[in-house]
């Protein structure tokens, strides 16, 4: 069964293309979660990575705010299009997939905004936390192969086969200042996968 890796938060303008790289060296395609005004400002990596055959689908505009805490399904659905609008411009295939931020939905109004658009609301299955700047590459690791606990995360998941990591190749609302950990997952994770028969696929 398939094992899709995703990205969300970026693109960012150092952490994003030694991303790509790492996972050009891995062989493998990935699904990026891309924050809209973001993208707007770093075109060329978004198109870096569409021409390396990865997936651009839609985070939100900005991250300042959560979809929950937001009043009203016209105030949802103008930030998602914001988005959208952006990816249209960059001659991204249009999006079939919409990630909230944090994973958080509004309640009442995120699927209908989802439905206006033609988009499926979508998760994870395994958190590595890499958005945390005392995680390590050894951490992460060992939690894919066991679901041993990290320090502060009670409820770790192992990597199972049909598995969505999350993984995050921006910073936004956190107090991460490098994407090394991240980055140097990527191989090993591969690796991993491969070990156990799995493969990779797109969300």
């Amino acid at each position: 069964m398939p094992i899709s890796l995703t990205f969300d938060d970026g693109p960012h303008p150092d952490w994003t293309p030694d991303v790509l790289k790492a996972l050009k060296r891995a062989n493998v395609l990935a699904t990026f979660f891309v924050v809209g005004e973001l993208a707007d400002r770093h075109s060329e990596i978004v198109r870096e990575a569409l021409a390396d055959g990865h997936s651009i689908q839609p985070h939100c505009w900005s991250h300042a705010k959560s979809y929950r805490d937001m009043v009203s399904f016209e105030e949802i659905d103008a930030d998602i299009t914001r988005v959208l609008e952006v990816l249209d411009g960059l001659q991204v295939p249009r999006p079939r997939l919409w990630r909230p931020i944090g994973g958080d939905p509004h309640p009442v109004h995120s699927a209908p905004v989802a439905a206006k658009h033609d988009l499926q609301l979508t998760y994870w299955e395994v958190d590595v936390r890499d958005f945390d700047p005392d995680q390590t590459t050894e951490a992460m690791l060992d939690q894919l192969r066991t679901g041993k606990p990290q320090p502060g995360y009670d409820q770790p998941k192992p990597l199972t086969d049909n598995s969505a990591v999350l993984m995050h190749d921006g910073r936004l609302n956190t107090a991460r200042l490098t994407a090394e950990n991240t980055v140097a997952l990527i191989g090993p994770l591969a690796e991993l996968v491969r070990s156990r028969g799995w493969a990779f696929a797109l969300m």
